[in-house]
Parts: C-alpha cells; sequence; structure tokens
C-alpha cells in the first residue's frame, strides 16, 4: 500500500510526468491505502463491527445505485443526443454539449447530480 505508492512516486518523477496526471495517479494510492486501513479496522472489536455494516452497506448501494445508472443514463444521453447534435445558427454554444454521444452521456451525468448549470432563460 504505502510502499506501492512512494514507489509510483518515485516512478512519476523519473519519467517527469504532467503534474495533474501525478495528482490523480497518488488520489487512487490514497484511496487504495484507506481501503487497507478499513480491513485493518475490522479487526478491533469495538469498530470492526461499525466498520463491517457500513462497508456492505455501501458495497450494496453502491451497486444498485451503479445498476440503475448504467439502464438509466445511455437512453437518455441517445435521446439527447439525437435532439440536439445539429446546431441552431442563431445559439450553437447551447447545444454543444450534445454533440456527440459520449459527450451527451457526460452531460447527462453531470446535469443529473447537479454540477452543470445552464443560465436561466
Amino acid at each position: 500500500g504505502t510502499y506501492g505508492a512512494l514507489l509510483g512516486v518515485a516512478t512519476m518523477r523519473a519519467y517527469q510526468m504532467d503534474e495533474f496526471v501525478q495528482i490523480q495517479i497518488l488520489c487512487l494510492c490514497l484511496l487504495f491505502v484507506w481501503a487497507q486501513i478499513f480491513t485493518y479496522l475490522k479487526l478491533t472489536r469495538s469498530v470492526g463491527k461499525f466498520i463491517i455494516v457500513i462497508m456492505e452497506i455501501l458495497k450494496s448501494d453502491l451497486w444498485q445505485f451503479g445498476t440503475l445508472l448504467a439502464v438509466v443514463m445511455p437512453p437518455f444521453a441517445l435521446v439527447f443526443f439525437t435532439l440536439f447534435q445539429h446546431t441552431v445558427d442563431d445559439k450553437p454554444e447551447a447545444i454543444d454539449d450534445f454533440q456527440y454521444y459520449g459527450r451527451s452521456l457526460l452531460t447527462s451525468l453531470l446535469v443529473m447530480v447537479n454540477m452543470l448549470s445552464w443560465p436561466a432563460r
């Protein structure tokens, strides 16, 4: 865990990778280190039961949410892509988010979690 993160940092510095990529990889390493800490916390009596219950709830709920998201989002993105793939001459910037199917899928997901908003008209 920790040694892998240190080895990853040393390798990234040796190959002079982009700093943005380094931060993303380090965040993933940190996530894995925290997951390893949770496995150690399961062994203690006082905290172990709590950690086990939380991990089971997260596992089942995230699985159900991810399945529902995978079933619902692609059709919505396809509908938005089909409706808005042609640009309008007077306002092309309003429809640029739906020009390609992958971009339409990402925009639909961001709108669903309210991370993307358009100005009111």
